[in-house]
Formats: C-alpha cells, structure tokens, sequence
C-alpha cells in the first residue's frame, strides 16, 4: 500500500525547507536537495506507520490543483510504502526455495557461505536502495566522461548511444520527451531532449530531475533541447536547477 502527500519546499540561499500540506508535522530543513527529499520521506514513514500500528485513518491528501506554492517554493509528491515498513519494523523471516548451479553450492560450502545473509544482502542492494528513495542509479555511468565543449555544428553526425520516452504522468510534472544519448568525437557524453509535450525540461527544477533520475541518470551530463517546429535548433539547459 503506497501512500503519498505533497509537500512545499523552499529554497533559499542558505539550504532547502520543506513541510507537508496535509501533516501537523514541523517543517525540515537541509543543506541540499538530495538530504531535504530524504528528511522528509523518513518524517512521512515514521507519521504514517504510527497511523497504521494504531489504527488510525490516514488524512486526506489535498488536490494538487488547490495548493499555492510562495514565492522560491515548489510542489513536490513524496510516498512511502506502508506494507514495507511495517514488514521491516516486524523483522519476520519466510524460507524460500532457490535452485542455484551445482558448482556454486560446491564453492559455497567449500568456502562457508552463509546463502540465507548472502541472498538477503543480495535483495535488499538491489531492492531496498530502489524502494527507500526512488533514486536507482546505474553506478557505472557515474564515471563516464562529460562533454565538455559540444560542437552544435556537429551534434547530427555525433554517434548516438540510445534512444528512450522519459515520461512522466503525474501532475505538476506531466511531460513527455525523446532522450537521445550521443557522444561527441572526443568521447564525451550528452543528451538532447526532444519535446514532445506537457512540461519542457527548460522548466523544470529538481523535484523534476529527481523523477527523472528514477529512469535515466542525468548527474551533471549536458542537455540540449529541441523542439519539434524547430528541429536543428537545439537549447543548452542550464545546470542551476537541477539538484543544488
């Protein structure tokens, strides 16, 4: 049972400040992006698995459409999984069967390999990290090289790593775009995002590239854009509202 609410973040030059709409919770602050989403997913877990052990109603989310954000603030949604929480605060084991090659069991019990704490280790790098907060990353490409200095002249002849829909259906983030990854002859990666409709990615600001980060991994890799009456004509997005 995934429950979520929206909250109002704003950011200052000092750090971000978030509070929830809906929840008499007192309001967080943090020096980064990044910390504030955390600190308010751990606030929303710990509120709404109290409501759950006690049997309390949840409140009602307000509509998006009715909630006026101020003057540097913006709207974001934050959820929580309740049946993964109380699962985790209860600890209860379940046996599973698992066929694994021969080989391996003969290493493993040549070597001592506890299987249980190894396939629970294995499940929750793999599961947990995507269920807590949403950002799974691909690690490897946090260590690819960054274009540096892109040649618009030569962006069309530029090799094309992959093509892929960044969608997102949700509002105030709906928005849909064709990321195309391209590498330039030095080596050096970037995207172009071709819009397609609802919010162009030269608007967004990190609560959007948080989303986006759950598909594609963005870090600090350039971005073009491209319009669709325009194609050719391609916009350098700024770094400035991505996560900092």
């Amino acid at each position: 049972m995934i429950n979520g609410y929206y909250a109002i973040i704003r950011r200052t030059p000092e750090g971000y400040y978030g509070r929830f709409q809906d929840l008499k919770l007192k309001e967080v602050y943090e020096r980064s992006y990044k910390k504030i989403i955390k600190k308010l997913q751990m606030d929303l877990s710990k509120i709404l698995l109290g409501y759950f052990e006690n049997g309390i109603e949840f409140p009602e989310s307000s509509d998006a459409t009715q909630i006026v954000a101020g003057e540097a603030e913006f709207v974001t949604y934050i959820e929580v999984d309740i049946d993964i929480l109380a699962e985790r605060v209860q600890n209860k084991f379940v046996k599973k069967s698992v066929t694994i090659p021969k080989y391996l069991n003969v290493l493993g019990i040549r070597n001592k390999v506890n299987f249980s704490q190894l396939l629970t280790d294995a499940l929750s790098t793999n599961l947990l990290e995507w269920t807590d907060n949403g950002m799974r990353k691909r690690r490897e490409e946090s260590k690819i090289k960054i274009a540096d200095d892109i040649d618009y002249t030569k962006v069309d002849s530029d090799e094309v790593l992959s093509e892929e829909v960044l969608e997102f259906k949700t509002w105030p983030a709906m928005t849909k775009h064709l990321v195309i990854k391209k590498r330039t002859a030095q080596g050096g990666i970037y995207y172009i995002f071709q819009f397609i409709s609802g919010k162009g990615v030269m608007n967004w600001g990190p609560a959007d590239y948080r989303l986006a980060e759950q598909q594609i991994y963005i870090g600090n890799i350039p971005i073009l854009m491209e319009l669709p009456e325009e194609p050719g004509d391609y916009t350098p997005i700024p770094e400035d509202y991505r996560y900092e």
